[in-house]
């Protein structure tokens, strides 16, 4: 998806180091982590409630969701943990 894309080519923007300097001090990988997440998830929020608003309130944010959606879900979200752990 769009999301995906977008996270996917900020990434290297985001964690890779810019060159050092002795008077600015740099965030950790963890920091970094945290605020491409943030920034993800405020898209993928507001794209969900602008497209989706009255599914959402009728049905729950995660109405229609089966076996193989939970299966899909877990399974990026283990390979985001296994990044992390790569490129800690």
């Amino acid at each position: 998806t769009k999301e995906n894309s977008n996270g996917a080519s900020a990434t290297p923007l985001i964690v890779k180091p810019p060159p050092p300097s002795q008077e600015q001090q740099q965030p950790s990988v963890w920091a970094k982590n945290v605020q491409l997440s943030t920034f993800g998830l405020l898209i993928a929020l507001f794209t969900s409630f602008s497209k989706d608003h009255e599914a959402i309130r009728t049905n729950g944010f995660f109405g229609g969701y089966d076996r193989i959606v939970v299966l899909v879900v877990s399974l990026q979200a283990f390979g985001g943990l296994v990044v992390a752990a790569i490129i800690k």
